[in-house]
This record gives structure tokens, sequence and C-alpha cells, in this order.
């Protein structure tokens, strides 16, 4: 039975979105929840949103499938949702739960194995995003941020990456699941001294259509 499943960069309203690809991994995984009993909330399985779900505020201007989207998303009986840098203006609902929604800047998840995670978005760990984009306008770094694959690679990718690594070990986790760079990837990453912390970034849906699901037996990108 999947426990959870965490979705980032959607980017709805986004031209490049794949809403039909989102919308039929979301029903495949929905329809394992139908006719199993739980005997508490805490057995249900989670759908965790790791930021930049959305592009654009407008969904009455969305295509279709943009709009179908969100439907398969509130299928899930427990959400938890990270706002992004794209989605930023969530953060504004920080601490909110709402019914079946809870709005948090970042959540912690256990494993069967007794694992923590720290799961957010990661543009903390990104310093354009921490230090330049603070006084860059929104419509300005919404285009930046449509062209950043450019600099979500190579050396300055490794930097998110060792900086969310580090966070993470800084308030004793075992491992980090976040997106935001647009590149899928797992791995554990050896400290010298000290011991090693698993990196997860769920990818993306505009190029990657890939995912995290823990089954059981702990986080897995698929895609």
């Amino acid at each position: 039975m999947t426990a959870a499943v965490f979705l980032s960069d959607l980017h709805l309203g986004n031209h490049r979105c794949q809403a039909t690809a989102i919308s039929a991994f979301l029903k495949g995984e929905s329809r394992k929840l139908e006719g199993l009993g739980y005997r508490s909330i805490d057995d249900v399985p989670q759908l965790y949103l790791v930021g930049d779900v959305f592009d654009d505020l407008a969904p009455a201007t969305w295509p279709k499938p943009h709009r179908d989207v969100v439907a398969d998303l509130l299928a899930f009986p427990r959400i938890n949702y990270a706002p992004g840098n794209h989605d930023e203006w969530a953060r504004n609902l920080l601490g909110i739960a709402a019914g079946k929604v809870t709005i948090r800047d970042e959540f912690d998840y256990v494993d069967a194995r007794g694992k923590r995670f720290l799961v957010t978005h990661g543009d903390q760990f990104d310093p354009m995003m921490r230090y330049t984009f603070k006084i860059v306008p929104r419509y300005v770094r919404a285009f930046i941020c449509d062209c950043a694959s450019g600099w979500h690679s190579g050396s300055y990718a490794h930097r998110i990456e060792n900086n969310a690594v580090e966070a993470a070990a800084r308030r004793g986790y075992d491992g980090v699941i976040c997106g935001h760079t647009h590149r899928p990837d797992q791995f554990v990453a050896d400290r010298v001294g000290a011991r090693p912390v698993e990196y997860v970034n769920c990818g993306d849906w505009l190029h990657h259509r890939t995912a995290v699901i823990d089954a059981g037996v702990g986080p897995r990108l698929i895609g």
C-alpha cells in the first residue's frame, strides 16, 4: 500500500505543464485508496505537494486538463502543501489546516523505517532566490524562473543540493525531500566525519514527469 506520494513543480497554468500526464498519474494512485480500511487518519495515504504547484492564479483561463488536475489532487484524503517561489502567495496561508488540506512551509515525514525527512520546496536553499530575488519585482522574477533551467545545472545545482543536505543535517533529519531545481535525483550524501543524509528531488512536470512515492520501504523516485 502506498504510504505517501510527493509531487513538485506541476506549474499549473503554464503552457508547458503536462497536465494530462499528471491526471493519469494521480488517478492511478488515488484508485489504490478505494475500499481500503484505515484505523485512523494517521493511516491514510497522504499527498505532499512540494511547491510550485501553480503558475497562474486565473484558473478560469486554464485549459480544461489543468483544471482537471485540481480535482484529481483533491481526490486524496490528506493533502500537505508546502508552497514554492512560483506559488508564494500561498505562504500567506501558512499554518492553515482546512478539511483535508494543511499548508506549511515545511513538513516532517517519517517513513516506515523510522527515517525522518524534511519536506520543503527548496527555494530557500537557492542563494539567488534568497538574496537577489528579494529586490526583483514579481513579474520579472516569474520570467527569470521560467528560464531557470540554465542555472539549475552543473556546479550551481550541486550547490543547492549541498545546501539542502546541510540544512537537513543541522536539524537532525535523515534526509530531505524537495523540488525547485527541476532536476529529479535521489542519492545519499556522504559527509566527512558526519552521518550521511539522503537527498530526494521530486523533479517536475514540465519536462521529466517524475514523482516520489513511499510504498512502505522509504521514498523512491519514479518516472
